[in-house]
């Protein structure tokens, strides 16, 4: 089979044409071909058809080998063109080689055409093959440019002698200094500040040595300069680029300006971190629950404990440990209920406060505040935290606790003398009635009466007294509100005395309330006599009982209030009221101020109401108490 061609041939004579045709056949080639004898069939035959070569006439009526040479010219194509022809000068073939034709041959010597044609197939096609790599050259240079102008880091190429041949776009951001500006100068006097410039220049002389292979493909940190003159952090790396004859060297050299900084900054936090642990008296850990270690624990574990950190495992820490008590999110749990909820997830942050024994045997109080840490995968992988010796803070707390009781004890002390001077007064005012002979008859019944009457008050207030010891319970039962009143009235008119009015205003089918006799009249007596006391010139004091439904917004003010239907108690005087001080603390047990305002609840466990001072308009000062009402028969604990 024959070697496939496309002959394009430019010729006005078929009979010429086709000699050619039949000398490339009988050469071997399978040709396919077309004449044409003038410039637009020759430019429609080129923008139809690829062609492997073009063969013209020299001399055609109206048209050319020059001007034939010229159209191909003007497609582009890289196609041979022999002129063929029995009439050109040899000035004329010199011209046309010079224009751009392959060669010229005579048609009285056709044997050159065949090795004319195989040498100027040969020639195109190599061509073509240099044409291809020199594209494939372009794109690979493009292709490396562009990587070169869009990376972050300086890229710098140097000659064996120093000398700069490459500078990308980051290199001019970075040091200041334009391409043009750098190409063929020593790179070491533009960037290199001058107290490295010599080792730099030895080194480079030197290479290759062992030195310098280890340098090679590896980061390192240096100082380089800017056109300014400013030096400044660097990170480089450089590589040998692989060409014959002397080394060609790449540096990549990255800015490290700001991870420095942030590296200060970090490094600045960290130090007064371990100033604040360490002046805190502090120990700061981190725990791994795979391996049960501690990653980490800070030296000042000897201090608390006497076992150096090299020591501490959480196993030796724990057997340290005698008592723990659990606070916020596990507070009130177990030790080992708060362990298993902590390593599932539920507890995030755990507190607590450890009584520990140290190596010397000493006892200290420690609270260990940690939180947890976990993987990728969100699995729970062991805690962050810190030790804190909390001995003193715990003694200061004690010795607080002890001042209170102390406190409180004092206020009960008052408190219970002012009340049994009430009752004595009670007693002392009705005998010295009796004795004197004041009273007789039914008012000498009366006074008597109410001397017994203030005796059982007193064997109250000594239940009272019991029942803040925790060595009585309280009494309670069903009352009538108003008959507690009605039986106190006469009590509480005598103790007020003749220049305050006293005024009961009972509201009628009053809901039964669950309380202690008792409990009741003390406080409407102690209601009664802060009244009598904050009125010295006289004024009114008005008792009135109600029914009342407290909802359920109000009973959220106070803690120990629900809502509900209740018996209401109001005591209103038109005294000098209490002051914003005083009143916030007028629950207090057995609490007194200077002006005896002791208006407050008993909050023994068994009570069942509340009180709260309420202001009125016109009025000097007010409390009410809501009994809460109870069911005959319930039991509340």
């Amino acid at each position: 089979m024959g070697k496939p061609i496309r002959a394009l041939i430019v010729e006005d004579s078929e009979h010429d044409a086709l000699l050619v045709v039949r000398r490339l056949e009988r050469s071997g080639f399978q040709p396919v071909w077309k004449r044409v004898s003038a410039a637009e069939s020759l430019r429609a035959a080129l923008s139809v058809q690829a062609w492997d070569i073009v063969i013209s006439d020299h001399s055609m009526p109206g048209f050319g080998s020059l001007q034939a040479l010229s159209v191909l010219q003007e497609s582009g194509s890289d196609i041979p063109f022999i002129i063929l022809s029995g009439v050109i000068s040899e000035e004329e073939a010199v011209a046309a080689i010079r224009a751009g034709a392959e060669d010229y041959i005579s048609k009285d010597n056709l044997s050159r055409l065949i090795p004319v044609v195989e040498r100027a197939l040969r020639a195109a096609q190599v061509r073509r093959e240099h044409e291809e790599i020199e594209k494939v050259q372009r794109e690979n240079q493009a292709r490396k440019n562009a990587i070169v102008d869009s990376a972050l880091d300086s890229i710098i190429t140097i000659d064996h002698e120093g000398r700069i041949f490459e500078w990308n776009q980051a290199a001019e951001k970075t040091f200041g200094y334009r391409r043009a500006e750098v190409l063929g100068k020593e790179m070491a006097q533009l960037i290199v500040p001058p107290a490295l410039r010599d080792s730099w220049r030895r080194g480079l002389s030197r290479y290759p040595t062992a030195e310098q292979n280890a340098v090679l493909g590896k980061r390192m940190e240096t100082t380089a300069l800017r056109a300014d003159g400013r030096e400044f952090p660097v990170e480089l790396t450089i590589t040998r680029v692989p060409v014959e004859g002397p080394p060609i060297f790449t540096g990549f050299v990255r800015d490290i300006t700001e991870r420095k900084r942030a590296e200060e900054a970090l490094r600045q936090t960290e130090e007064l971190y371990r100033r604040a642990i360490t002046a805190a008296d502090a120990v700061p850990y981190m725990r791994e629950y795979k391996t049960e270690s501690f990653a980490f624990i800070g030296e000042g574990i000897q201090k608390l404990t006497g076992y150096p950190a090299r020591q501490m495992t959480p196993q030796l820490w724990q057997s340290l440990v005698q008592e723990t008590i659990m606070r916020g999110e596990a507070k009130g749990l177990t030790f080992p209920d708060a362990v298993r909820l902590t390593r599932s997830g539920k507890i995030k942050n755990w507190h607590s406060d450890c009584l520990i024994t140290t190596r010397e045997g000493r006892k200290r109080w420690v609270a260990d505040s940690s939180i947890e840490i976990a993987d990728d995968q969100g699995q729970i992988t062991g805690s962050i935290g810190i030790l804190m010796d909390i001995t003193e803070r715990r003694q200061l707390e004690e010795q607080l606790r002890q001042l209170q009781k102390m406190e409180s004890i004092g206020q009960l002390a008052a408190g219970v003398a002012h009340d049994f001077n009430n009752i004595l007064a009670v007693i002392q005012g009705h005998a010295y009635l009796l004795l004197g002979g004041v009273v007789e008859g039914k008012d000498a019944e009366e006074s008597l009466k109410q001397i017994g009457a203030a005796t059982k008050r007193a064997a109250g207030l000594t239940r009272q007294l019991l029942t803040f010891s925790r060595k009585q319970e309280l009494q309670p039962q069903n009352l009538n509100l108003n008959e507690v009143i009605n039986g106190m009235a006469g009590m509480v008119g005598r103790l007020l005395g003749a220049h305050i009015a006293l005024e009961f205003v009972p509201t009628p089918d009053l809901p039964v309330i669950y309380g202690d006799v008792s409990m009741m009249e003390q406080i409407l007596l102690n209601l009664a006599v802060n009244a009598r006391d904050a009125m010295p010139r006289g004024g009114q004091l008005t008792v009135r009982t109600a029914a009342r439904t407290f909802s359920e917004t109000e009973a959220q003010r106070n803690p120990e209030a629900r809502g509900g239907l209740f018996a209401c108690l109001s005591v209103r005087d038109t005294g000098c009221g209490i002051p914003p001080e005083i009143l916030l603390r007028i629950f207090e047990p057995f609490f007194r101020a200077g002006l005896k305002s002791r208006a407050r609840s008993a909050r023994e466990r068994r009570s069942t109401f509340f009180c709260r001072p309420v202001p009125r308009p016109g009025s000097r000062r007010s409390a009410e108490a809501l009994p809460q009402r109870r069911v005959a028969g319930e039991r509340r604990s």
